[in-house]
C-alpha cells in the first residue's frame, strides 16, 4: 500500500483516510494547511491510486498498523471520510494501543444494501471521464472498492474502540446523517457534530471549517 508522507515526523502523526472513488490528493487541502503542525500521512487504499487491489477491510486495517509500526510511529491520531471512516474505525477497534484519537465523517456501520447497488448503477451507466478516473481500467477499480465496501459491517467493532472519538456529518449529507449519528450512540466516549452548510466530502468544500474541526480535536488529546 502506497503512503505518502507530508511534514515532520516531530510533530504528531494524524493519518487521513480517503473514500471511495478518491485517492490520497483528496486531502490537499488538509496537507497545506496542516503539514507546518503536524505529521500527515494519507495511504492511496488498495483499489485506488497507486496501490493494487483488492480491498479487504480487514486485511487493509492489520496493513496500515504494520506499515506504521514498521516505520517508527506507536501513535496516531485517525481521520477518515466515508470509506476511509470505516476503515479508521475498524483500525481503532482492532489496534486500540496505536489509536491515539478517532475523527469519522460520514461513517456508515453497516452501508445500506439498496444505497450501494444504486451507487453502482450509477456509476456503470457513467462514462469514466466524468467520474474523473484516468481510464476505464480505474472506473473499475472504484466500482470493485464500492462493493467491497457493500459487504462491512462494523455494528460490533463500534463498540469495541476505545479512542475518544468525534464523529462529524455535513447537513447536507443526508445520506450519511442518520447513520453518522446513530455511530455515535455505539461508539464508548465518542462526541457527535452535524456541520452547517456541509455535504459528504465537506474537507474540500469547507476546508477551513475541516481543518479546525480536526485540529482542535487532535489539540485536545495532546
Amino acid at each position: 500500500m502506497r503512503m505518502h508522507e507530508f511534514g515532520s515526523r516531530l510533530h504528531p502523526s494524524i493519518l487521513l483516510l480517503h473514500g471511495a472513488g478518491n485517492d490520497h490528493t483528496m486531502w490537499q487541502p488538509q496537507i497545506e494547511q496542516l503539514s507546518p503542525r503536524y505529521h500527515l500521512l494519507a495511504p492511496d487504499l488498495p483499489g485506488a491510486g497507486q496501490s493494487p487491489g483488492p480491498f479487504v477491510l480487514e486485511a487493509v486495517s492489520a496493513a496500515i498498523g504494520d506499515q506504521l509500526r514498521r516505520t517508527g510511529i506507536e501513535r496516531v491520531h485517525v481521520c477518515g471520510l466515508s470509506l476511509g471512516a470505516m476503515v479508521g474505525l475498524h483500525l481503532a477497534a482492532t489496534q486500540r494501543d496505536l489509536v491515539a484519537s478517532l475523527v469519522l465523517s460520514g461513517v456508515q456501520l453497516r452501508p445500506p444494501p439498496v444505497l450501494m447497488m444504486v451507487q453502482i448503477g450509477i456509476m456503470r451507466l457513467t462514462p469514466w471521464k466524468l467520474l474523473g478516473a484516468k481510464d476505464a481500467a480505474e472506473k473499475q477499480q472504484v466500482m470493485d472498492l464500492i462493493r467491497a465496501a457493500r459487504r462491512v459491517d462494523l455494528r460490533v467493532a463500534s463498540t469495541q474502540v476505545k479512542a475518544p472519538t468525534l464523529v462529524l456529518c455535513g447537513a447536507k449529507d443526508r445520506a450519511n446523517l442518520r447513520a453518522a449519528r446513530r455511530a455515535a450512540t455505539t461508539i464508548p466516549h465518542a462526541t457527535f457534530t452535524v456541520v452547517p452548510g456541509a455535504g459528504h466530502q465537506w474537507n474540500g468544500q469547507l476546508p477551513e471549517v475541516f481543518n479546525e474541526a480536526l485540529g482542535t480535536f487532535v489539540e485536545r488529546q495532546l
